[in-house]
């Protein structure tokens, strides 16, 4: 009976655009946890697609996986306070403002090895260690 109230890990997989070998990893460091059939066969909750969606999401804004699983511990514990995110979000907003300057020293050096491409024909040394 529990097999129609729960996703199969190919299911799973379907939904998130997460392959199997992810999903099993997931499971593996503790960010995802499955029911066990009979069979032996992982079986999911709907909301782990939910779930799956911020672990993403939270991956793509830069969080490390250590980090998603404190995110998910506090949610799990019922501690949904700002104050325990905040040192968390603050210190990634840090990091990624330091990406970002440090991104657009790369793309100010690539425009102005064109421009001295375009101006002299030749490459120049604007980007260093060429």
């Amino acid at each position: 009976m529990f097999e129609n109230s729960g996703i199969f890990i190919g299911q799973l997989s379907t939904r998130t655009g997460l392959s199997r070998d992810t999903l099993r990893f997931y499971e593996k460091e503790g960010i995802l946890r499955s029911k066990r059939l009979a069979n032996n066969y992982r079986v999911y909750g709907h909301d782990d697609v939910d779930r799956l969606r911020f672990v993403e999401n939270a991956r793509a804004t830069g969080f490390s996986l250590r980090e998603v699983k404190e995110i998910l511990d506090l949610v799990g514990k019922g501690r949904r306070t700002c104050a325990d995110y905040e040192g968390l979000a603050q210190e990634k907003l840090g990091e990624l403002d330091r990406k970002i300057a440090m991104l657009q020293q790369y793309r100010s050096a690539l425009e102005k090895s064109l421009a001295c491409c375009r101006r002299d024909g030749q490459l120049c040394d604007s980007l260093p260690g060429i």
